[in-house]
Parts: structure tokens; C-alpha cells; sequence
């Protein structure tokens, strides 16, 4: 194998095959840095944002961000992470779109550093088709789910889906009824508290 294939496949290796396994399982995006920000394990979904329009990006395997602001940020919450021990959230911006970021110690390897990424959205397709088919919903129902876990509004619903706001609320109705939630806010609450499966994608 080509030594620059080698070492690439090298910073995503997990420190144990079981381990890597259930991470990857994980709809979050978790990666492991050293104290030179140098990556030690990304799990698929990290991977994935990284390939992405993420603000945090690799460097020659080097963990870094996209802005110069940002880089300062998460090299204090890396330092604060290694040297003291403490938790720190960052908030990344790229293309006015706002990004979480956990950056958390590792207490039995104080030279690592733990970065867990937000969710975009309550819940991603696949565990939203997972829930949907646990509950019997429609397709159509299923649509209007998915955009409420957007954020949308019944009216930009309608909008989008280019059908009535009487047929929108309708299906709220519905799917609000077999998911067994009293009202919008419920049921997105439900949505929020769902697993975060990831879908089965190859690397």
C-alpha cells in the first residue's frame, strides 16, 4: 500500500476495532485529537462533515477551522480541554450558517481531546424514516414530519410541498395522532429525543 494511503487510513483507525464499530453507529460526527491537534479518530459522520462545507477542516491531518477567528477559538478549547480538564462549546459560523461544536477532555489520555459535532436538525433521514415506519406513518405525513424537524412553518410547509394549508394541518393532525403527541411542540420534542442512528453509508 502507498505510504501516504497508509498514514491517511491511520488517523481514522479507532483504539480498538469495537470501539470504531460503535461509533460509527452514532448519527454525531465524534473525532480525537492530540495536543498538536493532530487527528487520532474520526467516526463516519465526522468524516462525512468534514467532506463537507463543516468550518472545521483537516490540514495535512491536522485538525484546524476555516476562519482564523475560529482557529484561535478551538485551539484555546483543545488547550483548555487537555491542560485543565474543562468543557467548552464552541459556536462556528460558515456561510451564515451556525455550527455546534463540544470540545471535552479525556480523562484516562490527558494529551487527547474529544470534539463531538452539533446536529443540523432534530433528527436526519434515517432515523426519521425509522421513526416514521415505527409509527405507520404516510409518505405524505412523513414529508410534512420532516419539514416541521426543519423548522419550517405549516404555511412554508404548504408552500414547499405545493399543497394547501388545510391538507398540511390535516396531516399534522394525523401523524401528531399516531405518534401519540398533544400538540407541535410535543412532537417535536419527540423528534429531538430520537437515537441518533446513523444511516449504513459506505466510507
Amino acid at each position: 500500500m502507498h505510504p501516504k494511503l497508509e498514514e491517511r487510513r491511520s488517523q481514522f483507525r479507532p483504539p480498538s476495532p469495537w470501539l470504531g464499530a460503535v461509533l460509527d453507529e452514532l448519527d454525531v460526527g465524534v473525532m480525537v485529537v492530540d495536543h498538536d491537534a493532530q487527528l487520532r479518530h474520526a467516526n463516519r459522520r465526522a468524516r462525512q462533515e468534514l467532506r463537507s462545507s463543516h468550518p472545521l477542516q483537516l490540514a495535512a491531518g491536522r485538525l484546524t477551522a476555516r476562519s482564523s477567528s475560529d482557529t484561535g477559538r478551538l485551539q484555546v478549547a483543545l488547550q483548555a480541554a487537555r491542560e485543565g480538564g474543562r468543557r467548552r462549546l464552541l459556536t462556528l459560523e460558515d456561510s451564515g450558517e451556525a455550527f455546534s461544536v463540544a470540545v471535552l477532555p479525556v480523562p484516562a489520555e490527558p494529551e487527547l481531546a474529544m470534539l463531538v459535532l452539533g446536529r443540523r436538525r432534530l433528527g436526519d433521514r434515517c432515523t426519521l424514516q425509522w421513526f416514521a415506519s415505527h409509527h405507520g406513518l404516510t409518505p405524505a405525513e412523513q414529508r410534512v414530519m420532516e419539514a416541521l424537524a426543519e423548522g419550517q412553518t405549516p404555511d412554508a410547509i404548504a408552500e414547499q410541498l405545493r399543497i394547501g394549508i388545510a391538507t398540511v394541518r390535516s396531516h399534522i393532525g394525523s401523524l401528531r395522532a399516531k405518534v401519540g403527541a398533544p400538540s407541535i411542540r410535543a412532537l417535536l420534542h419527540r423528534m429531538a429525543a430520537l437515537p441518533p442512528m446513523a444511516q449504513r453509508l459506505p466510507n
